[in-house]
């Protein structure tokens, strides 16, 4: 008797988990003695700490991180560090109503937007290389539902954040990419 395929996992959490791992495998994106990353990339809503992200360090004055209380940054003391930086994040959502065929398969459509934070010149460094290198574009991503096509989008930026952070400007460059993937009805 064959066993049944295991389920496939919902879509945006399928296009995040492969969008992530394809990041993480890039050498010059979260690896090597250089990244252009350091801080990595994790699925959805980024948080000012994660727990087992902070290292010890000493407290200094323009210190490679955000989120280093200015009390501690006056103080001679190791403060833990939220976070290293740049960083980025990726969060997915339907783009629009999927192609359905009678009887079949359909094809699904995803936006996945990478947000890059951290001071200007890095992450204007990291979006340069992730668009100029076609890290995504019309590059295969491990999903596990069959992977179509990933076309990046047009119109990808550059902004500063309101925020700042131990009193650094934080800067957020965008990547929208359209994922299609081909799912069971």
């Amino acid at each position: 008797m064959a066993t049944a395929a295991p389920p496939l996992p919902c879509a945006d959490d399928d296009v995040a988990q492969a969008i992530v791992a394809k990041w993480n495998a890039d050498p010059r994106l979260s690896q090597g003695t250089q990244p252009l990353v350091p801080g990595g990339i994790q699925n959805g809503r980024l948080s000012s700490y994660q727990p087992g992200a902070a290292e010890q360090q000493p407290a200094t004055p323009g210190s490679p991180t955000f989120g280093t209380p200015a009390s501690a940054t006056a103080q001679a003391t190791q403060a833990p560090i939220a976070r290293r930086v740049p960083y980025a994040s990726v969060d997915v959502t339907k783009a629009r109503e999927g192609n359905h065929q009678t009887g079949g398969d359909y094809i699904d459509f995803r936006l996945a937007t990478i947000e890059i934070r951290g001071r200007k010149p890095d992450v204007a460094a990291a979006v340069a290389y992730a668009r100029n290198a076609k890290v995504f574009n019309r590059q295969p991503l491990p999903t596990l539902a069959p992977f179509l096509t990933c076309l990046q989008q047009e119109g990808d930026d550059l902004r500063q954040d309101q925020a700042m952070k131990a009193g650094e400007d934080v800067w957020v460059g965008t990547i929208v990419l359209e994922v299609w993937t081909q799912r069971p009805e």
